[in-house]
């Protein structure tokens, strides 16, 4: 991993000097003898743990704590890459993310983007569904997600209008298949009502004006977006960036990225310096790299350096992001 400028900020106690405060809101530290990673919050405790290769990827097992301390996840990398069992733990106190009397959740990851199986397991260990009940268990017949999620296919060249009212019509038939409390208790974020986008406020022409006058033109699609819909909240935890932080977020992460390049083995075609904030969760992020042919939107992962992948226009993001989100409750609701 790639260091980070140091920010002003107050070491708590039990963070070795050598760690440093990102944008991501945490202290981070990786040991150049040893190769281990740790993570910090704000008041000093230990989030995440892990262990590098000799190229900076993470290698073993990686392990997040709840704030009690107790483990909250294992998480398998083989250079970089997810692979094998990943086990997440329930707090020992509140709801799990899945439903309270779901306690472990095992997913069998065959890479980073694909997954080959997941159980959830009760406080027994028994086997169980997404809402915690036996499997076996009688229940009413209703049609599956996954079979609901075939009747509504991603059509070619679909427009980011498109993409969102297919997810909606798929949603609304999830929730008239009688899905709707197993998805509040699998997305926390789902909302009330449940929904599985969540519009903001629409911009204004003067806020499309300054952003395009601080970072330059944006591309047509995405300024139609700021118009109707100004940013959006996906049921995955997805936000898209609001236009009063676009200018902002767009110019911390250019800098941000700008440091990691100095750091890091980038690429001979990374050369964009001008980047619009589309969305982030976490540390991954997708941007329009105005300097690229075409601006296309940047998929980046900044905590490796930053690596990338070119993901194309705002239409085809917002298109993969409602087959991300259709996928993911597909999977976790069978």
């Amino acid at each position: 991993m790639a260091s980070v400028a140091k920010a002003k900020r107050k070491r708590p106690a039990g963070v070795p000097k050598q760690a440093e405060w990102t944008p991501a809101s945490y202290w981070w530290h990786v040991d150049p003898k040893t190769r281990v990673g740790r993570r910090w919050d704000d008041r000093g405790r230990v989030i995440c743990d892990w262990t590098e290769d000799a190229h900076g990827k993470p290698h073993g097992v990686m392990r997040d704590y709840h704030r009690s301390g107790a483990v909250a996840a294992e998480t398998p990398y083989v250079h970089g890459d997810i692979r094998g069992t990943e086990i997440e733990y329930a707090p020992t106190r509140g709801n799990s993310g899945e439903s309270e009397k779901v306690r472990r959740l095992e997913r069998v990851w065959l890479n980073s983007r694909s997954i080959a199986t997941t159980k959830f397991f009760d406080v027994d260990g028994r086997l169980c569904d997404v809402r915690g009940r036996p499997l076996g268990a009688k229940r009413a017949a209703q049609k599956s997600a996954k079979a609901i999620t075939k009747q509504f296919p991603r059509k070619p060249k679909e427009t980011f209008e498109q993409a969102i009212d297919r997810g909606r019509r798929w949603f609304a038939a999830l929730l008239a298949s009688g899905h709707g409390a197993a998805v509040r208790e699998s997305f926390p974020r789902a909302g009330d009502p449940l929904g599985i986008v969540s519009s903001g406020k629409p911009a204004i022409a003067a806020t499309i004006a300054r952003i395009e006058k601080a970072l330059g033109a944006l591309p047509e699609s995405y300024k139609r977006f700021l118009r109707t819909h100004g940013s959006i909240e996906l049921l995955d935890g997805w936000t898209t960036q609001p236009p009063a932080d676009v200018i902002s977020e767009s110019k911390r992460i250019g800098k941000w990225i700008g440091v990691l390049r100095k750091d890091a083995e980038i690429p001979a075609d990374t050369k964009p310096q001008r980047w619009v904030m589309i969305a982030q969760l976490g540390e991954e992020i997708f941007a329009y790299a105005l300097d690229l042919p075409k601006s296309p939107i940047v998929h980046l992962y900044l905590d490796d350096g930053p690596e990338y992948e070119v993901t194309g226009s705002f239409d085809v993001w917002m298109s993969d992001a409602i087959d991300r989100v259709t996928a993911e409750v597909a999977h976790a609701l069978g």
